[in-house]
């Protein structure tokens, strides 16, 4: 298509039907989907937008691929965390492929509660890197003390006296083999020092000075410049 010259005995790229504009690793069907997007943003209805969470990650996909920030960030809030129905790892791995901050936390505190040990699947699927750093999280789990346990210690100066101990509460770890139970721990605060991700409310991710006012959007401008989309859907 972007051939120069033009050559004269061959028909290029989108000149008809029998020659149409070939997009690697993009299906019709998703193209599809995208074009809902930018045209509903600006005339259509809304019954025309993707109505699956499965269709809006394609959104999402073609959006990363050809930088459409702004069609990302409102396709990335039309898809919540818990709307999609895939496991934890699954997850975990879109929100790094397609830059989905907000699944991060959720997605690794699932992974850091499970009972399961990080597996050869998950690291297929996640990376080495990421995969690792799942385990540090999880291995930051801290094994809580029994205070009300009562162990014998001796007073002081007993060893020289030859007094004998007295009966105290104190602190004690016990440790022992067994099912994994996380389920109630919030790992948090180790996952954004893990993963070193900024805080919601960082300035760099929400910006300094004043904001900036919306620009209206036609549809030359949608067509020229689809990156610069600005409209709620």
């Amino acid at each position: 298509m972007f051939s120069l010259p033009v050559p004269n005995d061959e028909e290029v790229e989108g000149s008809s039907d029998e020659h149409p504009i070939h997009l690697p690793d993009v299906r019709a069907d998703e193209f599809r989907l995208l074009l809902k997007v930018l045209l509903t943003s600006s005339f259509g209805s809304q019954g025309n937008l993707p109505s699956s969470p499965d269709e809006w990650l394609s959104v999402i996909k073609l959006a990363r691929m050809w930088e459409m920030d702004e069609v990302c960030k409102k396709a990335i809030k039309m898809v919540p965390y818990s709307s999609v129905n895939k496991n934890a790892v699954e997850k975990v791995g879109l929100a790094f492929q397609y830059d989905i901050d907000e699944w991060l936390v959720p997605g690794l505190n699932e992974l850091a509660k499970r009972a399961e040990p990080v597996s050869m699947k998950d690291v297929e699927l996640l990376g080495w890197e990421v995969a690792l750093k799942v385990a540090e999280v999880r291995e930051s789990l801290v094994i809580s003390t029994k205070a009300h346990d009562r162990v014998p210690l001796p007073p002081s100066g007993a060893q020289e006296s030859g007094r004998s101990g007295k009966i105290v509460s104190t602190p004690v770890t016990r440790l022992s083999s067994g099912t994994r139970d996380a389920s109630s721990v919030d790992f948090t605060s180790t996952i954004k020092r893990v993963f070193k991700l900024r805080d919601e409310r960082s300035p760099k991710r929400l910006g300094h000075g004043k904001p900036q006012k919306k620009k209206s959007v036609t549809l030359a401008h949608i067509q020229q410049n689809p990156g610069a989309l600005d409209q709620t859907f």
